[in-house]
């Protein structure tokens, strides 16, 4: 495999977008750990603590007849941890009963946990996009329901869907980030910063050297993309620099500049609504990994 073949695979493994337009077929089976972050996908398949029948709630989902108003046929697009239903101005987000070493969902209660989790990050930096959770139900009469009164089989995270082309990182494609935008989406991008909580008891430089640790043991994984001694030289320098910069890292935390983030801030991931840039899909399902100094 070609170095660009090989950039394109990796960049294949990304977040579902809201919105069905222009994206490869290639890219609808696949995405990354939750985002572009520091911990690539596990190399085997994902184990199922749990083995939950999902086919009865993902035709309910593909039925244009569950949502309010129809739009002809329901897109679908799947990562490996969820399935975003689209039509018309709706998506709606269940996630997989999957588990991986990093994000498990193998059980209706975690997949409660993590949507409603999602919700809870999400919703106060993008109230126009996150609109609520909802139980999907089983009914006495047997049907499914969106926020019914019955059984519950699964989670559901109701959003706004957008076009892909309001996305930053299709507008970038485009020549479209103005020098005014960037500025309004640094000004967003601190407010974020200034909001989010401090942990103060964090400890950066351990958090870095067990982040560093997983991505070293990602790229073993692959020999036939990173070539063995410049792995060993490229992570012998990271921890070279750790070691000589312990003092400052553990400092920042210790000062407050280790926070609850975004965690996954990338172009894919920033969407201009209204003319104002709108930060969405931030971790949920690790804290560790959003956990970070907000340089």
């Amino acid at each position: 495999m070609s170095a660009r073949a090989a950039a394109a695979a990796r960049r294949s493994i990304s977040r579902p977008i809201l919105s069905g337009e222009g994206i490869p077929k290639a890219r609808l089976s696949c995405r990354r750990a939750s985002g572009a972050g520091p911990v690539p996908p596990d190399p085997s398949p994902p184990r199922q603590e749990a083995d939950p029948d999902q086919r009865d709630v993902i035709a309910f989902l593909s039925n244009p007849e569950t949502y309010p108003a129809a739009h002809g046929p329901v897109k679908r697009l799947d990562t490996h941890g969820a399935m975003v239903f689209l039509s018309g101005e709706r998506a709606i987000k269940i996630k997989k009963p999957v588990a991986f070493s990093y994000m498990d969902f193998s059980t209706l209660e975690k997949r409660r946990r993590a949507i409603t989790r999602e919700y809870e990050i999400n919703a106060p930096h993008a109230p126009t996009l996150y609109l609520k959770v909802l139980p999907i139900t089983r009914e006495p009469s047997g049907q499914l329901a969106l926020g019914g009164k019955g059984e519950v089989v699964e989670w559901a995270l109701i959003m706004r869907r957008f076009r892909q082309s309001r996305l930053l990182s299709a507008m970038a494609d485009d020549g479209g980030l103005e020098r005014d935008l960037m500025t309004r989406l640094a000004r967003v991008i601190a407010r974020l910063h200034q909001s989010a909580p401090a942990h103060l008891t964090a400890r950066p430089l351990k958090a870095l050297k067990t982040r560093i640790e997983h991505n070293e043991q990602a790229c073993r994984n692959y020999p036939e993309f990173f070539e063995e001694t410049r792995i060993d030289a490229l992570f012998s320098r990271f921890h070279e620099i750790l070691e000589q910069r312990a003092g400052d890292f553990n400092k920042r935390g210790e000062e407050g500049f280790v926070r609850r983030c975004h965690g996954d801030l990338h172009l894919r991931n920033m969407v201009l609504l209204a003319g104002e840039p709108v930060l969405f899909d931030a971790i949920e399902f690790d804290e560790e990994i959003a956990t970070i100094d907000i340089l």
